[in-house]
């Protein structure tokens, strides 16, 4: 799931899914640098659709910055 930053609100808002274009290394490495930051709910400064469920629960205070490339948004 990716998200966007509302600095007004101070939210994190779930913008959508993401789950196709990345090589099994990347997943790998991805996976062992992730799961330290795994919380067991969803923290408070999360906005999130209740049709967006993640598998996992992942920190703010230790967010990553990803830039994703892509050819359309459904």
């Amino acid at each position: 799931m990716l998200g966007c930053y509302d600095p007004k609100n101070e939210l994190f808002e779930a913008v959508c899914k993401i789950g196709t274009g990345f090589s099994d290394e990347f997943l790998k490495t991805s996976t062992e640098r992730l799961m330290p930051k795994v919380v067991e709910k969803k923290p408070e400064e999360y906005k999130v659709s209740r049709t967006l469920k993640p598998d996992v629960w992942f920190s703010s205070k230790s967010s990553e910055v990803w830039e994703v490339e892509c050819d359309s948004m459904t």
